[in-house]
This record gives C-alpha cells, sequence and structure tokens, in this order.
C-alpha cells in the first residue's frame, strides 16, 4: 500500500510537470517502457551487451503495467477499464525508469471519445 501511495506521489507530480491537469474520462491508449536495472553481480561486459535487450526475469511484465493501471486509477482516468489499448516492453537500461504514454483514443470522425 505505502507503495502505491508513493508512485501515485510521482504520477502526480509528472502530471504537473506536463501539465495535465484534467483526469481523461475517453478511451485511452497506453504504451509502459519497463527500464530495468542490470543485476549488480553481472560482470561489467555483459551489463553493456544487454542494454536495451529484453529482460526476461521476474516480476513478470503483466505484474508491472497491473500496478501501474491500478495506481492510475482515479488519478489520470476514472477507470482502468478506459484502457483500450495497452502495449507494454520490458529491457535493461543503465538508468532505470519506467515511461508512460498515455493517449486519448480519437473516433472515426477524428474527435476524442
Amino acid at each position: 500500500k505505502l507503495e502505491k501511495q508513493a508512485t501515485r506521489c510521482l504520477i502526480m507530480q509528472e502530471m504537473a510537470k506536463n501539465r495535465q491537469i484534467r483526469r481523461l474520462r475517453d478511451a485511452i491508449s497506453i504504451e509502459m517502457t519497463f527500464h530495468t536495472p542490470v543485476p549488480k553481480s553481472w560482470s561489467k561486459k555483459k551489463a553493456m551487451a544487454v542494454l536495451g535487450m529484453p529482460d526476461t526475469r521476474k516480476p513478470d511484465i503483466d505484474n508491472y503495467a497491473k500496478f501501474l493501471l491500478d495506481v492510475m486509477n482515479n488519478l489520470v482516468y476514472d477507470d482502468d477499464s478506459q484502457v483500450t489499448t495497452l502495449w507494454c516492453e520490458k529491457k535493461y537500461s543503465d538508468k532505470p525508469r519506467v515511461e508512460i504514454i498515455l493517449q486519448e483514443v480519437a473516433d472515426e470522425d477524428g474527435s476524442e471519445g
């Protein structure tokens, strides 16, 4: 629970920085990229060789995504049922972070919602 609260605070800071001041109300497309750290026990050579490569270790990518979708409920959007497209990637990085891109899905006539 504490981890979810801390993550909510980080998301609110990013929303403020990006001037996203309204909650998304329509269908949403989300891209998530999880840049995971290389294990410290690995040699420098091995670590350098895997940067940008897929990370197949646990936790599973769906657990990462579910955690963030739950955190963003009632904050970024009303409910995660609004998410109609979800694209995720998990790869090794020397700068661990999560990148999230949200976009309201446009109707066929080009309008949002």
